[in-house]
């Protein structure tokens, strides 16, 4: 056929040309669409919380696992088998004791499989503080004790104590040591537990003495500086003056309910007698009460229970002192020397106290005290 002749052709024919171009282009889009059903294929993508299908024609993991709208990150293990994707995803387990810290990068497990992978071994003398059967699924923090049990020794000092005996030849509110102790010296072995290098407890095991106690003998006086003798209820009270402290638990000035509203900058330390214990000196004088609490004190000072009046010639002006009552009865408490009066001229050696009513003045009367000056 010539070129004339195909031309001719192609005129008459041209509709059922375009319905063959037709029928082709439609039996290319059904083989197409059937060739890729062919090759979708289904996966399951594992993570520790839930499994997810996903149908795909890709083999990539990575666009599989896009498509299933899940990102592992840089520290998460991806596996493939048998069209199962498992992702697992790794966290901290930070092991603590005292102030050391181990730390492991573990996907999902229990304790046991965490000190396992830390090589951490429980023992009686090493535990921890969440069960070992606990499953971890996300960072955790893990207390670890370490306890240790050992003997330590020391030597330790035994104080001496002393026997009172009442003595009629020494003045009242004084003592006299009759027979000097002297400390012992013991050695005591101690059991000491500490957890994580911290003491948390200590015991005696055992003890020996390597210096033996002396116990020894003070003298406690009840000679009064007047003619009369002081009854045997008089003795009673001054000895309970001087033991009666301990039993109550007195150890400072601050736990006496005193008549001086005076408070030392630093509370006086007493003895288990009541006694302050740094005092200087001690003086059994005759005192006498009485109550002025509007004026002022021959130093200027305003007049109040603890500004007691002296002769400044024997006791000078500013002298702090702790005064009870020789008979056991007061405790005056902290005084400060700031008046005098009258009295220093026939009784030059006695003290005023200042009282707080005209009531506790006539109780008191006139006693012996007992001064300890501070």
């Amino acid at each position: 056929m010539n070129l004339a002749n195909t031309k001719m052709w192609f005129g008459k024919n041209k509709s059922l040309l375009l319905k063959m171009l037709c029928i082709l282009f439609v039996l290319s889009v059904i083989f197409t669409t059937f060739l890729g059903s062919v090759n979708v294929k289904k996966y399951l993508i594992v993570t520790e919380d839930k499994a997810t299908e996903v149908y795909t024609h890709s083999t990539s993991v990575k666009y599989i696992l896009k498509e299933a709208n899940i990102e592992p990150t840089e520290n998460d293990v991806v596996d493939m088998e048998n069209g199962i994707i498992t992702v697992t995803r790794f966290f901290t387990v930070n092991f603590i004791s005292g102030d050391k810290t181990k730390s492991v990068r573990i996907a999902r497990c229990t304790v046991d499989e965490a000190l396992d992978k830390a090589n951490i071994k429980l023992s009686e003398n090493v535990a921890c503080d969440i069960p070992t059967d606990t499953v971890l699924t996300k960072d955790t923090n893990i207390n670890i004790s370490y306890t240790t049990v050992k003997k330590v020794t020391e030597q330790k000092t035994v104080n001496c104590t002393y026997t009172e005996k009442v003595d009629s030849s020494i003045l009242i509110g004084t003592t006299k040591i009759q027979k000097t102790g002297t400390n012992g010296l013991s050695e005591v072995t101690y059991e000491v537990t500490c957890v994580n290098g911290k003491e948390v407890s200590k015991k005696e095991v055992s003890s020996k003495v390597l210096k033996p106690v002396v116990n020894g003998v003070k003298l406690i006086g009840t000679k009064t500086s007047s003619k009369v003798k002081p009854s045997a209820n008089a003795i009673k009270k001054i000895v309970s003056s001087h033991t009666d402290y301990g039993k109550k638990g007195i150890k400072t000035s601050n736990d006496v309910k005193s008549i001086s509203t005076l408070k030392p900058a630093t509370p006086i330390q007493l003895n288990e007698k009541g006694i302050p214990v740094n005092a200087k000196s001690s003086k059994v004088v005759q005192a006498t009460a009485y109550h002025e609490s509007h004026g002022c004190t021959a130093t200027g000072v305003k007049a109040q229970p603890g500004y007691i009046a002296v002769n400044p010639a024997i006791i000078p002006y500013g002298t702090k002192m702790y005064i009870v009552s020789a008979d056991g009865k007061y405790i005056y408490g902290y005084a400060i020397a700031a008046d005098t009066g009258g009295f220093i001229k026939s009784r030059p050696t006695n003290v005023d106290l200042n009282f707080s009513s005209e009531a506790e003045c006539n109780a008191f009367g006139r006693r012996n005290v007992i001064i300890y000056f501070l």
